[in-house]
């Protein structure tokens, strides 16, 4: 539904029906890996050639960000969380300006026994959920943001919004929502807390006093579903490690004209990646 009807790869084949055969996983090689079109394959060294090659000079000026619709024009995907924070803080670095740095109040809910009370502030700090801010946020004007929860959906500020930084001051940050229906209108966003899932993996459950936004120059995969991206930068130099993820990766934009795959440069230079798919979940089995 979100392609163009004449998205069409360089050897002729639908990019629709391409994208069919990774989301089924048809087109496998080795039983792991997938090849990608050798005209969206582009490689880099490290994460700083990736944000480099997607954001350019772009971000030495922050002129480019004072406009909404550059905002929602490009965005670079990652399947790791780490390899996303490393891109926002090095993106973060290179935009000029005066950084806000906005630290948490973390600790441990009081409803958990006494022997998971024991874990020093700084441990906490270092915890970052799924889902939630880091203890140390930090944030330049003109940037695009992203928020982590519904905070009013009836103006439009959801979870997976994407926004651009006005203004900030200690306990509020003026924000400008950079799509949907809802863009162009300025917000503001209050500090809240919020409390660590499940499935965290943590001994305890953590309570982080924070501004639920996070930078956006990079994304999850799985943050980016649901979105239609004008530009999209797969950074793949740690490849995908679940189910479906490159399929949704790649059909965040509608013209593959606007997609570009990023591997690890190591010779020998190959286009294939790992994909993920559990065939058994896509057919109906009978007991």
């Amino acid at each position: 539904m979100r392609l163009t009807g004449d998205s069409i790869l360089d050897n002729g084949t639908p990019f629709q029906d391409y994208l069919l055969e990774v989301g089924e996983g048809c087109c496998q090689v080795y039983d792991q890996y997938v090849s990608i079109p050798a005209s969206i394959v582009t490689y880099a060294e490290s994460i700083e050639d990736v944000v480099n090659d997607v954001f350019g000079d772009s971000l030495s000026t922050g002129d480019c960000y004072k406009n909404r619709e550059f905002i929602v024009s490009k965005a670079i995907l990652a399947a790791h969380n780490s390899t996303v924070d490393e891109i926002n803080e090095l993106a973060t670095e290179k935009l000029p300006g005066i950084s806000m740095v906005y630290l948490s109040d973390d600790s441990i809910e009081e409803t958990q026994n006494s022997s998971a009370t024991n874990f020093p502030v700084e441990s906490l700090n270092a915890v970052k959920p799924s889902g939630m801010p880091p203890h140390k946020l930090v944030l330049k004007r003109f940037q695009p943001i992203m928020c982590l929860r519904n905070i009013n959906p009836a103006e439009g500020l959801c979870n997976g919004t994407r926004l651009i930084c006005r203004n900030f001051t200690r306990n509020v940050i003026e924000a400008e929502i950079a799509v949907g229906d809802k863009a162009g209108l300025i917000v503001l966003i209050p500090r809240i807390i919020l409390i660590s899932s499940d499935n965290a993996n943590l001994p305890f459950t953590l309570r982080r006093r924070q501004f639920p936004v996070e930078p956006a120059f990079g994304m999850t995969i799985n943050k980016s579903q649901g979105q239609t991206l004008s530009f999209a930068a797969i950074c793949l130099i740690k490849p995908v490690f679940t189910h479906g993820q490159l399929y949704v990766a790649l059909s965040r934009v509608r013209d593959p004209a606007n997609l570009k795959i990023i591997l690890l440069k190591e010779p020998p230079l190959s286009t294939l990646t790992d994909n993920v798919v559990f065939n058994e979940v896509l057919t109906r089995t009978q007991n």
